[in-house]
């Protein structure tokens, strides 16, 4: 229930300059997009490394029940759709697909723990403010704008994902899962969550509009980094560097 939510620290992580994480957030994430085995092993012991830094490893990891059936479908799906040597006669299942399938599904759910460790560790606030300045020197691109979605993404899908749990936990409670008909079930609860989530867009919206909120009133921030940012992003640069030219 506390993914991608903030997490209240003082490691290095916590400390770093918002700007710096989202440069390092992009480069890492080039990387591990376009990494093979070697280099996905490396992005995870970094990933690691940085969770123990940060205390309390469990609340930026995804749950088990998430993490493992989608890693699960995407497996399933690449080897049945991936054109190979089949894995065992008379079956579609290639080898080629499941090699894919386990490196797709790798390089989600390491995009997905970084993600967290930026959320977990920075401020709604901060990486607003981040993203406006990251923005600000680009011709024809409304800095506020882009800010304020950012904002506004960062908040709402750790909501999202807690009335999520909400939902299922009510479902449960009204004997919802023990329907034999599985699709009746997922729409049970797909429809509740889709509801609960349009209201509280909804709700979200109207309050910005009651006390006039606007994109371009945001109160400038002085953002200062310090020579532990620097050293920071040139050890991810030089990290990702290689694995970027690595390839597959």
């Amino acid at each position: 229930m506390r993914f991608l939510h903030y997490v209240n620290g003082d490691s290095a992580l916590h400390r770093m300059d918002t700007r710096f994480k989202l440069l390092c957030l992009v480069m890492i994430s080039a990387a591990c997009l376009r990494g093979g085995f070697v280099s996905l092993a490396v992005l995870s012991t970094g990933a690691a490394l940085l969770i123990l830094t940060a205390g309390r490893p469990r609340l930026f990891l995804p749950g088990p029940r998430f993490a493992l059936p989608l890693a699960a479908v995407i497996v399933a799906v690449r080897s049945l759709t991936t054109a190979g040597d089949p894995l065992v006669a008379g079956l579609p299942v290639t080898t080629a697909g499941i090699l894919q399938g386990l490196r797709l599904s790798w390089r989600l759910l390491l995009l997905m723990v970084y993600g967290s460790l930026l959320a977990g560790t920075t401020r709604t606030s901060e990486i607003q403010d981040a993203v406006r300045w990251l923005f600000r020197p680009l011709p024809f691109v409304n800095e506020g704008r882009v800010a304020t979605m950012v904002g506004l993404a960062v908040r709402f899908v750790p909501l999202m994902l807690d009335q999520a749990g909400e939902t299922a936990a009510a479902h449960r409670a009204r004997c919802g899962h023990l329907r034999r008909n599985p699709l009746s079930r997922l729409s049970s609860v797909g429809m509740s969550l889709l509801r609960r989530s349009l209201l509280r867009a909804e709700d979200i919206s109207m309050a910005m509009e009651a006390r006039c909120y606007s994109e371009t009133a945001a109160a400038e921030v002085d953002l200062r980094s310090s020579p532990r940012d620097w050293m920071y992003l040139a050890a991810v640069a030089a990290l990702c560097t290689p694995l970027l030219f690595a390839g597959p």
